[in-house]
């Protein structure tokens, strides 16, 4: 009988995507603010805008456009091929907008993170997720997780405690490798 292979997911956003520079940048520039991932330091980026924007900093996030300008994050293509490379099953989870459904996909292939389209879901809610690992920067969806999710270290996380955390992709992946060790023995 063949074994399934080990499932991890992976977000998109500030994960894999360095999003939060595009975003803010655009915020910054019609409000004439100085955002900075330093400055959120909670997951409701609402409470860190002027009042005169306040939940409109989400509407930044429906433009297919923004993606456009993204860039990966350090090592984060090279560690999804390297949990690959281990064997194990990739499947990036990520959460966004009905106006941009699609988009990361397609960012993703830019950027030769090579996912099949079986290897993505578009979900708001990660609890529905059941596999074996995740990586996330949002404490909710790593704590609601089924399997053993691993925090990606960022401002707006920080000062949650979580016994699994990362500050990197290169941490992460050597973690992996250690699981890995421990299954194949």
């Amino acid at each position: 009988m063949k074994k399934n292979k080990i499932t991890v997911f992976v977000d998109v956003d500030d994960v894999c995507a360095v999003l939060w520079p595009v975003w803010y940048t655009r915020y910054n520039s019609d409000y004439k603010d100085n955002l900075s991932d330093e400055r959120v330091t909670d997951w409701n980026t609402h409470n860190f805008v002027k009042p005169e924007c306040g939940i409109k900093i989400y509407e930044y996030l429906k433009d297919p456009s923004l993606y456009d300008f993204v860039i990966p994050r350090e090592h984060a293509k090279w560690g999804v091929n390297r949990l690959r490379d281990m064997g194990f099953r990739v499947i990036f989870a990520t959460s966004t907008p009905i106006e941009t459904a699609g988009r990361k996909f397609h960012w993703l292939k830019q950027w030769e993170f090579n996912p099949e389209i079986r290897e993505y879901i578009e979900i708001g809610d990660k609890s529905l997720l059941h596999g074996d690992f995740m990586i996330d920067d949002c404490y909710g969806n790593v704590k609601g997780f089924s399997g053993q999710g691993y925090l990606l270290s960022r401002p707006w996380n920080i000062k949650h405690t979580w016994h699994h955390r990362v500050t990197d992709w290169i941490e992460f992946v050597k973690i992996m490798e250690n699981n890995k060790n421990v299954q194949d023995s």
